[in-house]
């Protein structure tokens, strides 16, 4: 068994900036995660002792400066069209003028100082980490929105304190629902998740790392976007079901948003009473061998003492949950990396191993009423 392929070898799939709750649910849960590093910096919280890395997909300056070039270009063009309109021309959604003079903007950009034929190949990759740069853009603006919302739910209580008024008054609680409802929360998790997860794939393909990596999704929307592929297949040809393991290892209340980095990094220290080491060994021997007849078993035994530990931690913290952060694990001995890239980039040639492979699924669970 690889002893460091959790540590090296987990990727966040699709996106390339985070809310700062999943950030800290990954550094409780996983010894490490890697982001796709395309033009800026991975973002890294400032506890972060490494379990955050950047994955750089482009290994030469010249390239980095040109998508920097190309991406203030369409920082321009944004800001006539707008930016989601942007996206969707970026990503061949919409066939329409503005796509026509933007996709030979972007040929022209780059052709420039080229001695040779510019391939279709090329454009493609570019194209694809033009599409995660600026989609990060409209990530960041939406977690600044949601930290709003999680601001206005916080100081409800310090309202109704200031004005006296006890929990029969509804006017406040009805002045924050309707500047909550006007706030969605984690909607860019749903923002062009299909043509996000081919740039990925695009990119990945472009500069693999040396071995196979671990997918980790974040939401099972996206886990299930990402199967669908190899999921519709299966169904037409097999002319059964799709049945495949699903099981929540992890599961928390989902306070991370709501206390300060000074208490995350006391409650993670309390986390020592803990063998996380111990748990990762354990999920990593899963991950090695999902079809063995105990690494499952023993895995959910963990998962199970683990979340018990946190919910001892983080629900003594006097803060009701709206929502329960959780860590799966999904597998099906038809899906690997090799086979997502074939259906997903549509490639003949891939340079992922067909091996099956389990995937993670980081995601909320709403707390019902």
């Amino acid at each position: 068994m690889d002893k460091k392929l959790l540590t090296e070898n987990t990727f966040l799939l699709p996106f390339t900036v985070l809310p700062e709750s999943y950030y800290r649910f990954i550094s409780i849960t996983l010894p490490a995660i890697k982001i796709l590093q395309i033009m800026r910096p991975v973002y890294k919280p400032a506890w972060a002792v490494g379990e955050i890395q950047g994955y750089p997909i482009f290994r030469d300056d010249n390239h980095v400066k040109k998508i920097q070039e190309i991406y203030r270009g369409y920082q321009d063009y944004a800001k006539i069209h707008g930016e989601k309109h942007l996206l969707e021309t970026l990503s061949l959604a919409k066939l329409d003028e503005q796509w026509h003079e933007s996709r030979f903007h972007l040929k022209r950009v780059i052709k420039e100082g080229e001695e040779s034929k510019l391939s279709d190949e090329w454009v493609s990759i570019l194209e694809s980490a033009l599409l995660l740069e600026l989609a990060r853009d409209l990530d960041e603006k939406d977690i600044e929105l949601d930290m709003d919302l999680v601001q206005i739910h916080s100081l409800e209580d310090k309202f109704r304190e200031a004005l006296g008024l006890d929990e029969s008054e509804t006017e406040v609680e009805d002045a924050i629902r309707v500047t909550a409802e006007a706030l969605p929360r984690r909607s860019y998790f749903g923002y062009l998740v299909k043509k996000r997860i081919e740039a990925w794939f695009r990119l990945m393909s472009h500069n693999p790392p040396a071995k196979t990596p671990i997918l980790t999704c974040i939401t099972k929307d996206v886990a299930d976007e990402v199967i669908d592929p190899i999921r519709t297949k299966y169904e037409k040809e097999k002319q059964e079901k799709w049945t495949a393991t699903e099981e929540t290892i992890v599961s928390m209340p989902n306070v991370l948003d709501y206390i300060s980095g000074a208490d995350f990094e006391r409650s993670r220290d309390r986390l020592s009473d803990f063998n996380r080491p111990r748990f990762w060994n354990t999920l990593e021997a899963y991950v090695n061998d999902p079809e063995g007849e105990s690494t499952l078993i023993n895995l959910k035994e963990m998962g199970h003492t683990f979340s018990q530990t946190l919910n001892d931690i983080f629900g003594s913290m006097g803060i009701v949950p709206a929502s329960f952060i959780e860590l799966s694990v999904f597998y099906h001995p038809c899906v690997s990396c090799g086979a997502l890239e074939t259906r997903i980039l549509k490639a003949k040639n891939t340079v992922f191993d067909y091996t099956p492979a389990p995937m993670l699924i980081i995601d909320e669970r709403i707390v019902e009423d």
